[in-house]
């Protein structure tokens, strides 16, 4: 899958899928470069990374605060968003996060900010 040149810079960091009642986001705690992956069935993409980091589900779970508390000082409105998100599964160093109770284009907002929740999430995991 190809790339667009304003695409290049979230290639770590994409929606995988949305419904009207949740919104799952995925993002890579991985400091080498993801590879693209679609699955042309159900139009999802995912970004594949080849990394050894040894975190669990249940490690992200603990420290979740904290990140929002790290991202809240720099960008409040995406750490808000994330109050709003619950990380629900981790494969391959990326995580599935569920949103609830906002709009999808909150999802979007995530997407943009994708590199600054990768920062924190490298900081808080390394």
């Amino acid at each position: 899958m190809k790339l667009r040149p304003h695409q290049q810079k979230y290639k770590n960091i994409l929606i995988i899928r949305g419904t009207t009642t949740a919104t799952e986001y995925s993002s890579s705690i991985s400091s080498k470069p993801a590879e693209i992956t679609s699955d042309e069935k159900n139009d999802n993409i995912k970004a594949v990374d080849k990394t050894d980091i040894q975190i669990t589900l249940h490690n992200i779970i603990d420290k979740w605060p904290m990140l929002i508390e790290k991202i809240s000082k720099e960008r409040p409105s995406i750490s808000t968003v994330l109050e709003y998100c619950k990380p629900v599964n981790l494969n391959n160093n990326i995580i599935n996060l569920k949103m609830r109770g906002l709009p999808k284009f909150q999802a979007e907002n995530l997407k943009n900010n994708s590199r600054l929740i990768e920062d924190c999430l490298k900081i808080n995991f390394q």
